[in-house]
């Protein structure tokens, strides 16, 4: 072949490539493409609350309330063989709660001025972690003695308490800073939005 058909298959396999690499990136750009910064809070509110961590505690419950009063020989006698106290009789309940306390990020508290994406980087201002919720299922709850008369009311009360002292003991024992730590959770999920990282600000 000559130089000059030389120099055309040359020019010729340049220009191919030149056209297979224009269309290579734009199918890239296509693939990764990024919908906007309304369309993607939307996306997160979708997921809601995110939890990163859980706690779980059995917490024992005992409440104890007179029953009367007795003052003649054999009641007294009685309260004693009974281990109560000063001649009062007791109404006791002793139960153990199986609770679940669940720690994470409410993303619904995502806004637009939160989020900011530039070359498919994801940087996200998130909210303060918070106690998503606080779980014990009706077989949750274990009763060892239910002596005297418990009103459903009472019964109730002693409950809530019981819930309100798991969570009160999981923030105690650092479930919120251990809900924070738990940030790569939610990155790996950010990420599967086409997003190449995600930064926390």
């Amino acid at each position: 072949l000559g130089d000059t058909m030389i120099l055309k298959i040359s020019l010729a396999i340049v220009l191919l490539l030149i056209v297979g690499c224009f269309f290579f990136i734009i199918r890239t750009r296509k693939k990764y493409k990024i919908a906007n910064t309304p369309a993607i809070v939307i996306s997160i509110k979708k997921i809601a609350e995110f939890v990163t961590v859980s706690f779980f505690e059995e917490k024992i419950m005992i409440d104890r309330k007179p029953q009367k009063i007795v003052d003649h020989k054999l009641g007294r006698f009685l309260a004693d063989k009974l281990h109560k106290e000063n001649g009062i009789v007791y109404d006791e309940v002793c139960l153990i709660a199986k609770g679940n306390v669940r720690a994470g990020y409410d993303l619904k508290e995502i806004s637009s001025q939160d989020i900011q994406i530039s070359n498919r980087v994801l940087q996200i201002k998130l909210p303060n972690p918070k106690i998503i919720d606080v779980i014990i299922n009706p077989k949750g709850w274990d009763f060892y003695v239910e002596d005297g008369d418990w009103s459903e009311e009472e019964i109730v009360k002693l409950k809530e308490k019981a819930k309100k002292e798991v969570e009160e003991d999981a923030i105690t024992l650092g479930i919120l800073k251990k809900a924070e730590q738990g940030k790569e959770k939610l990155k790996i999920l950010l990420m599967s939005f086409g997003f190449k990282d995600v930064i926390f600000i």
